[in-house]
């Protein structure tokens, strides 16, 4: 991000895809590193924690990359919008 501001848009599908991938993601993730904890000991409180902050970094890190993402194709389209690749210009095209 070249010295642009950051334009934090959420929408419905961003957040749906996030959610989606968290809940495969950090139950996977809690699967390995606590099922057996689980099965010997049942859900204790400690592992419900473990299991809401095992769920929450994925879908922290989906939304966090679809919204840079989402401002990265931004920033192109405008930058190829300020004269470069414009119907007026004659240059080749890739």
């Amino acid at each position: 991000m070249s010295g642009a501001t950051a334009d934090p848009t959420f929408t419905r599908a961003m957040i749906g895809r996030s959610l989606i991938t968290s809940l495969f993601v950090g139950t996977v993730l809690f699967a390995v590193n606590s099922g057996g904890a689980v099965m010997e000991a049942g859900l204790t409180c400690r592992l419900f924690t473990k299991l809401v902050v095992t769920m929450v970094i994925p879908f922290c890190v989906s939304l966090i990359s679809a919204v840079l993402t989402q401002n990265e194709l931004r920033e192109g389209a405008r930058s190829k919008n300020d004269g470069q690749g414009s119907a007026d210009c004659d240059c080749p095209k890739n």
